[in-house]
């Protein structure tokens, strides 16, 4: 699957989602100060090779991070998936790359991202 994210002068950025066999699609991803929304999401699965989701990604210590994402889960009544503070550190090395990637691409410019 390729995801290719466009930057945007609004408070909006455009993802778009090509998958074998599939008809293309497109949405707006909000501005999250780093970089889009939905990047974040491509950061933390694909550095946990698809083991997970998480709607949080802010608290600098793992211990907090991974209490935090637990209890998310379990608001939801959703299983929690296991989680290292080794796996919350990946994560952060990967959006650091991706945020400043991100920096380099012009209004209108694209990034594209094979997960």
């Amino acid at each position: 699957m390729r995801l290719t994210f466009t930057k945007r002068s609004g408070k909006h950025d455009d993802l778009e989602i090509d998958r074998d066999g599939r008809v293309r699609e497109s949405i707006q991803c909000p501005k999250q100060g780093i970089v889009p929304h939905d990047m974040v999401h491509f950061a933390v699965e694909s550095t946990l090779a698809r083991r997970g989701f998480f709607a949080l990604v802010a608290d600098r210590q793992s211990a907090g991070f991974i209490a935090a994402y637990e209890h998310a889960c379990e608001a939801r009544g959703h299983a929690a998936v296991p989680v290292s503070g080794d796996d919350v550190d990946a994560v952060r090395v990967r959006l650091d790359q991706l945020t400043a990637d991100w920096r380099t691409v012009p209004v209108n410019g694209s990034m594209a991202l094979e997960f």
